[in-house]
């Protein structure tokens, strides 16, 4: 599903946001296919996918969901970009403490922190 806006999709996700290798290689296979100007062949889009891969692709065809809007679209990928900000942001703690703990200088650690958590709380705050 999502006619119209799987183009935006692909061109919008940022892969690192993405946590299921599954999830990885089907965008990968798509984003492959969405490359060529010549109508769309689903068989060719998963010929390079696993089994694994191709079973999970179905499950997702089959989700009788209704048609994402533009709106859901963009909450999607900012919540997608939350978590992988919010886990950034928690192996920078870590980090830190280690740093902390070892006595070594917390600076640039502390700015990236920090750059996280300001995208978060602009994500946040954003409207859509």
């Amino acid at each position: 599903a999502g006619g119209e806006r799987i183009s935006f999709i692909l061109s919008s996700l940022n892969d690192d946001f993405l946590t299921d290798p599954r999830v990885k290689r089907v965008v990968a296979a798509l984003r492959g296919s969405s490359r060529t100007s010549e109508a769309v062949d689903f068989q060719c889009q998963i010929a390079d996918l696993t089994e694994e891969e191709r079973t999970f692709l179905s499950g997702i065809a089959l989700d009788e969901s209704p048609e994402p809007t533009e709106k859901g679209v963009d909450q999607l990928l900012k919540d997608l970009e939350i978590s992988h900000l919010k886990g950034e942001s928690a192996a920078l703690q870590q980090a830190i403490q280690r740093a902390e703990d070892e006595g070594l200088d917390l600076t640039e650690l502390v700015r990236q922190k920090e750059i996280a958590e300001k995208r978060i709380s602009h994500l946040r705050s954003r409207k859509g």
